[in-house]
Formats: C-alpha cells, structure tokens, sequence
C-alpha cells in the first residue's frame, strides 16, 4: 500500500482523480484510506483485493471497513468502541485540531498492551491547510511541512 499512497500523492491533483485510481488500482489486502484536502473535502475510500472499492463519505474509520468481518479481532482492537469514540469527539461544539489531536493520547484510542501487540506508538497528524504532517508521541513530535522538509530520526524506548 505505501507505493499506491505515494502514487496518489505523486499523480492525484483532486479527490476525485484518488478516488478513479484506487478504483482501478490492484492491493494485495484490504486498507482504509481516507482522503482529505486542504478545503476540509474528505472521503474514505475501502480497498481489497477481492472486491470493489466501497466509498463513503466518512471522516473516521478503525480498524474494520463496512462490517465486522472477524468479531474476535475486532473485539481485541476495540474496532467499534475506537470508531464510536472518535465519532463523539467530532461532534463536539469545542473540538478543533489541537484538542482532537489530545484525544489520541487517552483511551480507547492510545493502547498500552505491547505484549499483546496491540499497541500505539505514535500518532499521525496531517494538516493539508498547511502542507504539514507530524507525529506525535506523548512527550515529543516531528513537524513536518512541504515547503521545508529536512529528514529527521527520532530514537524511542517503548
């Protein structure tokens, strides 16, 4: 999947022309991806290589696509309790960028069951108003921004 991500970003100039492409374009397993510019447009395109591209007009997505098709994987990452919390968080008067981003830092979002390999290690933040993309950890981030992008490393003990 990374080289299709790449190839959208390097090819798409809409979303519409990344919604044509993943409709054409093969994927060995199934992906979420959810696709948003820098006027806030968004859609989730469900991707699989044994069945058609579902879109939806949905601005969050877990660990599941249009149904729970293994309901004891989906019970151990809290697939629906993950997507129903993130679905309240947006409907909050008061959220914006900074307090949703907090969020991801507390459960049922942020996993601590390393042994279990069901965990967080970082979150992803993408900013298209800003061309920026960073990554978040709970006591460190990495900002990234088109317009000046320098290569970084970042070490971490979990």
């Amino acid at each position: 999947m990374p080289l299709v991500l790449r190839y959208l970003l390097e090819t798409c100039a809409s979303i519409s022309d990344a919604t044509k492409l993943l409709q054409r374009v093969p994927v060995h397993m199934a992906y979420n991806v959810t696709l948003l510019d820098k006027h806030g447009e968004f859609i989730t395109a469900y991707v699989s290589p044994d069945q058609d591209t579902v879109l939806q007009k949905k601005a969050v997505v877990t660990n599941h696509q249009t149904q729970i098709d293994w309901p004891q994987f989906a019970s151990s990452t809290e697939t629906l309790e993950r997507e129903k919390f993130l679905q309240h968080q947006l409907g909050k008067p008061s959220m914006n960028a900074d307090t949703l981003l907090s969020a991801f830092f507390e459960p049922p979002l942020f996993r601590r069951q390393y042994e279990k390999g069901f965990d967080t290690l970082y979150t992803a933040a993408y900013r298209p108003d800003r061309l920026q993309a960073g990554l978040f950890w709970h006591h460190a981030s990495m900002i990234q921004t088109m317009g000046d992008f320098s290569p970084e490393q970042r070490h971490h003990r979990f």
